[in-house]
């Protein structure tokens, strides 16, 4: 214990100390808002004092005062462009969209502003008609080739274990690579609530499918259904969240049935900063596999997590989750925890005819599996698997919608039985529309 008190003493400390220079840094922007004030009304009329007044009061969330200092140039100069965009971000920020839109597009109708400008103002102009819509519905589609070097999901080695005793597999059960094709289709559909803190029922649909040329057995078709209210816990429009759902799954492996399940759950989400979001969730579900299998039964995953955005165009995210599969045979049940990191990077191509930034995601999870009891029918040890996964994928936005995606990832599992041994290098390349 007492050697451990130091350590605590130093993160106790960097704590403090982060805290401190948080508080010193709004301090100095205070300071600074106060002088420019200051500096106003000492020369009325000059408008780059108060243009900085107005952003040094948007980076304190003092969203009035910004509104306040930016309606006065405007009086000053109406046709003062940007002074229309940070006041139409200010009453966005306020919630005051009606607002936002005026200004918004009287700069677009009046202004030629130029293109980064003008990519901003849609942005918001789309974040607007979403939050402004009593019900909507929104999607994305995409259908393209995929390429595996392990399509059927086999082990890397024939030396396998049968009753505990080496054997060989028949070589058509050992990995193979393929060529494929993938789709997929994601929809969501929301209802306004009528309440004044954004409150909307959401039904979210997803559809996968995964079909190899020759090596049928890594075929998979999914469709799952998740529907709720997403509601506040208090009377701000973006503070905390719950939202309660009920859940459907469907899974078919080598263009059989597979399982199926229903399942009740919540996600919790939480707006901590304008660069700081945490969230949580929970599922229990019940599956129904095929007359074949036997790890009919519940499954249970909660999730912990947080997402820094540092600025507009960068996020980055960690999530913390453990899952267990209650089987009907005992050999069959599992408990999984895990760790997922991510990262995300918008940029601008600099190419005229797209009209949304670019992206590109990365990824990387490890999960640790341990099963409850030995499957003697293949060995006398209890199984426990490590998988190690990471993944990029990178979004070439084009126009109207239409976007190229490539993406590549990669997968390793460590078994103690090497029955379950898996690696596999997978790489899709689609075509698709979001709307």
């Amino acid at each position: 214990m007492a050697g451990r008190m130091p350590k605590r003493a130093l993160m106790i400390a960097a704590a403090v100390g982060l805290a401190a220079a948080a508080a010193a840094q709004e301090g100095d922007l205070r300071a600074r808002q106060e002088a420019l004030y200051d500096a106003i009304l000492a020369e009325p009329d000059n408008l780059e004092l108060m243009f900085e007044h107005a952003l040094t009061s948007v980076e304190l969330r003092d969203y009035e005062a910004a509104v306040t200092t930016l309606e006065r140039m405007l009086i000053f100069n109406p046709e003062l462009s940007r002074a229309k965009v940070e006041l139409g971000a200010a009453y966005f920020r306020l919630g005051a969209y009606e607002n936002a839109r005026y200004y918004f597009e009287d700069v677009l109708a009046n202004d030629a502003p130029p293109p980064e400008v003008e990519r901003r103002i849609g942005a918001f102009l789309d974040e607007i008609e979403k939050r402004t819509q009593t019900s909507g519905f929104s999607g994305i589609v995409s259908a393209g080739v995929a390429f595996s070097t392990n399509a059927n999901l086999g082990p890397p080695d024939a030396n396998v274990l049968v009753l505990g005793a080496p054997a060989v597999l028949n070589q058509e059960f050992v990995e193979a690579d393929d060529v494929g094709f993938r789709g997929v289709a994601q929809g969501r559909h929301f209802y306004d609530l009528g309440r004044p803190n954004n409150d909307v029922w959401l039904t979210d649909v997803s559809l996968f499918t995964l079909n190899y040329l020759d090596e049928s057995r890594g075929d998979i078709d999914s469709v799952t259904l998740l529907t709720g209210p997403r509601l506040s816990l208090g009377p701000q429009a973006f503070g905390p969240k719950v939202r309660p759902f009920l859940s459907a799954e469907l899974l078919t492996s080598g263009n059989e049935l597979l399982y199926y399940g229903v399942g009740i759950g919540a996600d919790y989400t939480d707006t901590v900063s304008e660069e700081v979001n945490v969230f949580a969730g929970f599922e229990s579900k019940w599956r129904e596999y095929d007359e074949r299998n036997e790890f009919d039964g519940h499954s249970h995953r909660i999730a912990f997590g947080a997402a820094y955005s540092p600025d507009a165009n960068s996020s980055f995210s960690a999530l913390v989750f453990a899952e267990t599969d209650q089987a009907r045979r005992d050999f069959n049940t599992n408990y999984e925890l895990g760790l997922r990191l991510g990262a995300t990077r918008r940029y601008d191509s600099g190419l005229d005819f797209t009209d949304r930034l670019w992206s590109v995601t990365g990824f990387a999870t490890v999960t640790g599996r341990w099963f409850e009891e030995p499957n003697t029918a293949i060995s006398n040890s209890t199984r426990s698997d490590l998988d190690l996964r990471a993944g990029i994928s990178h979004v070439f936005h084009l126009t109207g919608g239409f976007f190229i995606q490539a993406e590549a990832d990669y997968l390793y599992r460590d078994s103690d039985i090497p029955n379950f041994d898996i690696e596999n290098l997978g790489a899709a390349l689609s075509v698709g529309l979001t709307f």
